[in-house]
């Protein structure tokens, strides 16, 4: 079985986890408050199986987080165990990937509309669509491949 781990900004205030999956979840402790859960938190975006493949969306509890240098080794951890496919949508997030995981397949998360949301996050977490391009691009010319 192989973990996918997407981290940074989420387009949706839902949590959609596998069952079979939270009791492991709330055994990783976080890494700014050790004595809580990821689960805790709420930094467990989704968490699911496709494919056979555990699939693990994270996002920070505020932007500017300093647990983003724990996620940067949780980037190198996760290549090293043969994870080949992250998110991003900001370029930091990329140069990111690029230093702890080169030529790894990325993909961009955009900003949606969440009007009505109990939790509107919509202008905090995804890209523009302005931005998306550009992102793109600049996954390519770093090694990165898109997909």
């Amino acid at each position: 079985m192989h973990t996918q781990i997407w981290n940074g900004k989420m387009t949706t205030t839902e949590q959609i986890i596998d069952k079979s999956l939270i009791a492991i979840l709330e055994q990783v402790s976080d890494p700014e408050i050790p004595v809580l859960s990821i689960m805790d938190m709420g930094v467990v975006r989704s968490a699911v199986f496709e494919d056979g493949v555990v699939k693990v969306e994270i996002t920070p509890t505020y932007s500017g987080c300093p647990a983003m240098d724990v996620i940067g080794d949780d980037i190198k951890k996760a290549f090293k165990l043969g994870v080949k496919l992250f998110a991003f949508d900001c370029e930091e997030e990329l140069l990111k990937i690029r230093e702890f995981a080169p030529r790894s397949n990325v993909y961009c998360r955009l900003e949606v509309y969440n009007g009505g949301a109990e939790w509107p996050l919509s202008k905090k977490f995804g890209c523009s669509s302005k931005e998306l391009e550009y992102l793109l691009i600049k996954a390519k010319e770093i090694g990165l491949s898109p997909v």
